[in-house]
């Protein structure tokens, strides 16, 4: 996995899968060519061409390719501080518009694609060119791409908003999102199945299928990534925040934390200051 930590802007084209990740950036996928899933936080996405995606910084997401399918797509990642000098402060509002609105991907007409195309193409060839002041003119364009975007979410959005391609999509997702909001809890496959009303092969099978996860890997790693927020964000010791996140021992904490992410909690805290 790449190390983003210190990623200011950067612009290329995608055409591979790209594992489960989570990263300081902010990022935009427009599929060029092709189609893909793509699962983000806890919703699945089916993005065809001219699709625009816009993923918030810290949460989990993968692009699943469909049937070893081709595709093609530009992938554009910038830090906040990349965007935010032309900003009020507040990343619910501007130039983050996009990012924050009730969905993250826009289905875009032919003419609104051949503008956001033209703009990343630009963008590519400026950032890999690296003339004078090049950051600054991909900054320029970066602007007019977000800007475009949420005028497009303002002026149509129930038109341009990228639905569940499926009913087993939108199951799927709801278990997912159930687990973002009870994570703390005893959370079984078995019980998700009764809950759903779906057996549970069923469950298993087509949780991994959608998401990239399996049912188990998905809650550990929402677990982890909550983790990983009150390391950074709080006082709390390690124990105590092992138990806010769901975790029955220090011992399966510590494992799994360290499984995931790479680094034991406290070298994670250390890092993170």
């Amino acid at each position: 996995m790449e190390d983003l930590r210190n990623l200011v802007f950067d612009i290329r084209y995608l055409n591979l899968h790209l594992p489960k990740h989570t990263h300081r950036a902010y990022e935009i996928i427009m599929v060029l060519e092709g189609e893909l899933n793509y699962f983000v936080d806890n919703r699945a996405y089916h993005l065809p061409p001219n699709s625009i995606i816009c993923i918030t910084a810290n949460i989990i997401h993968q692009n699943i390719s469909l049937n070893n399918q081709l595709y093609r797509a530009v992938m554009i990642r910038f830090s906040k501080d990349f965007i935010q000098t032309h900003s009020d402060g507040a990343e619910k509002s501007n130039f983050f518009y996009s990012f924050y609105h009730k969905t993250r991907a826009l289905r875009l007409t032919v003419e609104q694609a051949e503008e956001a195309r033209e703009l990343c193409v630009s963008m590519f060839n400026e950032f890999n060119a690296k003339d004078a002041e090049y950051l600054h003119y991909c900054h320029s364009l970066l602007v007019q791409l977000l800007i475009k975007l949420k005028r497009i979410i303002l002026m149509d959005y129930e038109s341009s908003r990228v639905d569940y391609p499926n009913f087993l999509h939108m199951k799927v997702s709801k278990i997912a999102s159930y687990i973002n909001s009870h994570y703390k809890e005893t959370i079984l496959l078995t019980d998700m199945a009764k809950e759903f009303s779906i057996s549970e092969y069923y469950l298993s099978r087509n949780f991994k299928t959608v998401t990239g996860f399996s049912f188990n890997e998905y809650l550990n790693t929402t677990r982890i990534n909550m983790a990983k927020k009150l390391l950074k964000e709080t006082g709390l010791n390690v124990t105590r925040i092992a138990e806010e996140v769901g975790f029955s021992t220090i011992t399966h904490f510590g494992r799994t934390f360290k499984k995931i992410v790479g680094l034991p909690p406290r070298a994670f805290r250390i890092r993170s200051d």
